[in-house]
């Protein structure tokens, strides 16, 4: 019996104890936090993280030809036989239709005239005779032939109509004379230059060419774009007249990474809400490209900075009713 108090004084040496070490571990050293930042897990908020990612410029890119071929009558006459239709393949020497009329005819003559007599002298056999013919006819004007591969672009004339010497009967596009056109607007203007590298994705769905840039024109006034010409850098083929979007790969870029809907618009500047100890505050920063749901801050921000996610907006702004002052 007399060693009941014994054991009421441990039991109580034990609990001071206890709670001797409860308090030690409640106020011993705690998890290291980025400055200015509150400590641990907190929902809504998201520690920035260190990334490096490259500077991506997109405009708007159509394939267009370097220059056009056109097919001019070289003798004064009436078209016959063109059915070339705007859009129709040719390929170049094709024949396109035929020149006819009072001149042609008066020269036809004369060149057959030349003929039977070479015929008459070579005395040439039937084929050659008629090799000669079609050569002499062609050497007329009275044919139309495709100047160069490609696709007819414009028809200017039609059958019947007469045309004189030089006047243009077709305008083709040539199917090896093109390139991609794209024109950059903004700080992306000043920043493409000969050599970069990226891909033209076509707008019908075709699958990424890979491109590069060749020239980089003046700026244009007064809209203030750049444009410039790009290359395949396979032997691949480009379609005349075809659209997309142009993606060029620019110099890495360093910075930390904040989940895009971090980011707050306001008067012309980026936001977003840095959570502190103290509070939610308000960090100017510079946002760089996006990749996929994060956007590279350049700078503003250091790493480990705890950023506000949920609800990001409509905290940023929920005391503007306070600070609001009515005009008098």
């Amino acid at each position: 019996m007399r060693q009941r108090p014994a054991s009421r004084r441990a039991r109580r040496a034990v609990g001071a104890f206890g709670l001797a070490v409860m308090l030690v571990a409640s106020t011993g050293p705690r998890a290291a936090a980025a400055p200015g930042t509150a400590p641990g897990v907190v929902p809504g908020v998201v520690a920035v993280k260190a990334r490096s990612v490259s500077a991506r410029y997109r405009a708007y890119g159509r394939v267009v030809p370097l220059a056009l071929a056109r097919l001019r009558a070289a003798e004064p006459g009436v078209i016959a036989g063109l059915d070339a239709v705007p859009g129709q393949a040719v390929a170049a020497g094709a024949v396109l239709g035929r020149l006819t009329g009072p001149e042609i005819a008066a020269r036809l003559a004369r060149r057959g005239g030349a003929v039977a007599s070479a015929a008459a002298q070579l005395q040439a056999a039937e084929r050659s005779l008629a090799a000669e013919r079609e050569q002499r006819a062609a050497q007329s004007g009275a044919v139309l032939r495709a100047p160069e591969s490609g696709a007819v672009l414009v028809l200017a004339a039609a059958n019947g109509e007469r045309v004189a010497r030089g006047q243009t009967v077709l305008t083709i596009v040539p199917a090896h004379r093109l390139w991609l056109k794209a024109i950059y607007y903004g700080t992306a203007a000043g920043k493409i230059h000969r050599g970069m590298s990226g891909y033209f994705t076509p707008a019908d769905g075709s699958a990424p060419i890979a491109v590069e840039v060749v020239s980089v024109l003046p700026i244009a006034r007064p809209a203030g774009g750049r444009p410039i010409g790009l290359k395949p850098r396979a032997a691949v083929r480009l379609l005349a007249g075809e659209a997309g979007t142009v993606t060029l790969d620019g110099a890495p870029l360093s910075g930390v990474a904040v989940p895009t809907r971090a980011l707050i618009l306001d008067r012309g500047r980026w936001w977003v809400l840095v959570h502190t100890i103290q509070g939610d505050e308000r960090r100017a920063v510079a946002p760089g490209p996006s990749f996929g749901d994060w956007t590279l801050i350049t700078h503003g921000l250091p790493v480990g900075t705890a950023v506000v996610v949920t609800d990001a907006y409509l905290k940023f702004h929920r005391d503007v009713a306070r600070r609001y002052q009515p005009p008098d």
